[in-house]
């Protein structure tokens, strides 16, 4: 796959400080427990590593959240070590392998950083 960016395929989105917000999940790796629709990884915390911020802490929502198809009431809201965590936890592996290949590259391609508002574009 000659123009394959993982980066742009599952929209990571950096803040000004260079750290990363927030993903998609591929759904090879997890998929909702409930809807089995696609998820989105929000990361709320993060652990210094070789100088570099790697995600340490997340929460997963899905796109369909409070809505017919993933209703509030489900059993697997009410019971999350038994259907979250595990979900969770493939997704903190594959979040963490993604972002050592990211920090792997030397040097970052200028385009991703352009497409995740890690680059700032010159007006003139």
């Amino acid at each position: 796959m000659k123009n394959w960016n993982p980066f742009r395929i599952y929209k990571f989105e950096f803040d000004n400080s260079g750290d990363l917000r927030s993903c998609y999940v591929p759904k090879v790796v997890a998929r909702c427990p409930i809807c089995k629709s696609r998820l989105i990884i929000e990361v709320t915390g993060c652990v210094e590593e070789s100088g570099r911020s790697f995600p340490d802490e997340i929460t997963l929502t899905c796109v369909n959240e409070n809505s017919k198809k993933c209703p509030e009431n489900a059993i697997e809201w009410q019971m999350p070590y038994v259907y979250w965590l595990p979900v969770e936890m493939s997704c903190q592996n594959w979040l963490t392998k993604m972002m050592r290949i990211f920090y792997g590259l030397r040097p970052v391609p200028k385009r991703w950083k352009e497409r995740n508002g890690q680059l700032k574009l010159s007006l003139i």
